[in-house]
């Protein structure tokens, strides 16, 4: 296809789709961890916060939130660094940019996802603000995985 600019403007227009599309399919995926994020007791996310040392769930956990927010520190301190705010820190999940999803963060998640402790119901025994979390880390997951099929 030869670029003539009919050619670049219904490439833009296919693009533009695409994006609206993707942005849709995101609002879909996230609506209900959206809905559980705003309604976080934002004191058991504090909690959360505190540990020196968490249990290896919630480690894990945000482990892959960060892994989900770009983040190559996935350690405990930067998790903890990323919570000092606690509602700033919700307010950035609920922010979240879904055209920064691509196929290598997947495979990266794709090794936390398939963990016994990834589970929501044993989530919900450690902590409910971890459920909350982990719920938007699922659906980032189950979007970037429909996605990058």
């Amino acid at each position: 296809m030869a670029l003539t600019a009919e050619n670049l403007k219904a490439l833009s227009a296919e693009a533009a789709e695409e994006v609206k599309i993707a942005t849709k399919d995101w609002e879909t995926c996230s609506s209900a961890a959206v809905e559980t994020l705003s309604s976080l007791d934002q004191s058991s996310l504090r909690e959360v916060k505190s540990f020196a040392a968490p249990p290896q769930p919630v480690k894990e956990l945000f482990e892959s939130v960060l892994v989900c927010l770009g983040e190559s520190d996935v350690s405990w301190n930067n998790s903890r660094k990323q919570m000092g705010n606690p509602p700033a820190f919700i307010e950035k999940l609920i922010k979240f940019d879904p055209a920064t999803v691509d196929a290598q963060m997947i495979r990266k998640l794709d090794k936390y996802i398939d963990r016994p402790s990834f589970e929501m119901e044993k989530m919900k025994k450690v902590s409910k603000a971890c459920a909350g979390v982990l719920t938007w880390v699922l659906a980032v997951h189950e979007f970037g995985s429909a996605l990058n099929q």
